[in-house]
């Protein structure tokens, strides 16, 4: 018998269209929908606040302190759920016009006349002439006091010697022989490597293909970076916003401010010789 050709079924074509179709919001939703997990255990496995993927599912893009930031957290976010995170950061800039710049509208003030009204004339005139009833009335009643009042007459008082006390102290004896002071321990640093972060900062250092930290570096906190490996590279959205410690020396920036730098090797000798 002859074998007959089975047709593709043009549905399957229609769902792929649809997928095309969607936005980035939506699609974050239906990966994290088939893989049936709550939006909360995601956060805390990825460090990263659950309001910022409610965004990034609802295209909310303007919770964001900014595109560097809402980039990194669709970046981790997308590899979490096995998408195209360069696919979906491309899409991401078409969505939101990343490379239009917006215009700025200046306000306009209003022009404020500068002669006083009536009510505020009369409104200082009631004002100076209460003042000057309250200074009046004050002066009115110290005169009086001071006219019935008798002349004070000023006694001298006699003045007593007072005696001189004399206190009898013990007298200190001298040793010759001082107690050892124990020599104060130098505290050796935890780690070759610290990360102080002067704004805040988004993060991804990977050791090969192992995740060691991805989040968004507060100002004000640190990271040691662990010892134990040559092989860890950095990644950051904003390089000028961390300073980096070697051996407790700081080395110049990865870069200014907003920068974005990739693959930086995370050893001292390798920072040290940039």
């Amino acid at each position: 018998m002859a074998k007959t050709k089975q047709m593709p079924v043009e549905a399957s074509t229609e769902d792929k269209k649809e997928e095309t179709d969607l936005k980035v919001g939506q699609i974050l939703a239906r990966a994290r929908q088939k893989r049936r997990r709550e939006v909360k255990r995601i956060a805390d496995q990825l460090c990263i606040r659950p309001s910022y993927l409610e965004a990034l599912e609802n295209s909310q893009y303007d919770v964001f302190p900014g595109q560097v930031y809402a980039i990194g957290f669709l970046k981790t976010y997308a590899a979490y759920l096995g998408l195209d995170a360069e696919a979906l950061i491309d899409q991401y800039k078409k969505e939101t016009d990343f490379l239009t710049p917006k215009p700025v509208v200046m306000p306009i003030p209003e022009r404020s006349s500068m002669m006083p009204t009536v009510s505020y004339l009369l409104a200082g005139l009631f004002v100076i002439a209460l003042v000057w009833g309250v200074w009046y009335f004050a002066s009115y009643e110290q005169v009086t006091k001071e006219a019935v009042l008798p002349p004070i007459v000023e006694a001298e008082a006699e003045m007593t010697p007072i005696p001189e006390v004399i206190e009898e102290t013990e007298p200190v004896v001298e040793t010759s022989e001082t107690e050892p002071v124990a020599p104060v321990q130098p505290v050796e640093p935890t780690s070759r490597i610290k990360i102080v972060a002067n704004q805040d900062v988004w993060l991804e250092i990977q050791d090969e293909d192992m995740f060691i930290f991805n989040r968004v570096l507060k100002a004000g906190e640190t990271f040691d970076v662990p010892d134990d490996s040559e092989n860890m590279m950095l990644k950051t959205g904003n390089a000028g916003g961390m300073d980096i410690y070697v051996d407790g020396e700081k080395i110049k920036p990865l870069g200014p401010s907003g920068a974005v730098r990739s693959r930086v090797q995370l050893s001292a000798e390798a920072l040290k010789n940039r």
